[in-house]
């Protein structure tokens, strides 16, 4: 989505606070893996899991604590209800932690969470949902499907 972009199919322009997530967004050199998508009533922002989680793992990395923060900062002055959604592949796991793929979709949902209230991102505000592999965005593309989302409902 371009950042002076107008919603799909809804034809409202962006508000202030989300044009400004995506000039910040831009200006900090936007990760490949990131896309901002503005659809009717709700802004998404999809984020590649190889940003923010090693494989299988469910311990933010550095970076993706760094962009959380950034995007942290934008979602304070957005309204709405916030939703981090956690989805995995096709691949089963199986590990102690994480016994199937709900958990570790899970697991990232409320990792992400947590550290959006670290950023002082009102807790009241948001939510965390583990999807697994029941929403692929491409059912022969599984880097594609393993995403947090987090979704802001305008």
């Amino acid at each position: 989505m371009p950042a002076g972009g107008e919603e799909e199919g809804g034809g409202e322009t962006l508000s202030p606070a989300a044009r400004d997530l995506l000039n910040q967004l831009e200006a900090a050199g936007r990760p490949a893996g990131l896309d901002v998508i503005v659809s009717d009533r709700k802004l998404t922002i999809a984020i590649k899991d190889r940003i923010l989680f090693a494989s299988g793992k469910a311990d933010l990395a550095a970076p993706g604590r760094q962009l959380l923060g950034q995007v942290a900062h934008s979602l304070r002055a957005l309204t709405g209800v916030i939703t981090v959604e956690g989805h995995t592949d096709d691949v089963a796991i199986a590990t102690a932690r994480f016994p199937t793929n709900w958990e570790l979709s899970s697991a990232r949902a409320t990792a992400v969470v947590r550290e959006l209230i670290a950023d002082g991102v009102e807790p009241g505000r948001l939510r965390a949902v583990g999807y697994a592999d029941t929403k692929p965005l491409d059912p022969h593309d599984r880097a594609a499907n393993r995403r947090v989302t987090i979704v802001v409902e305008r």
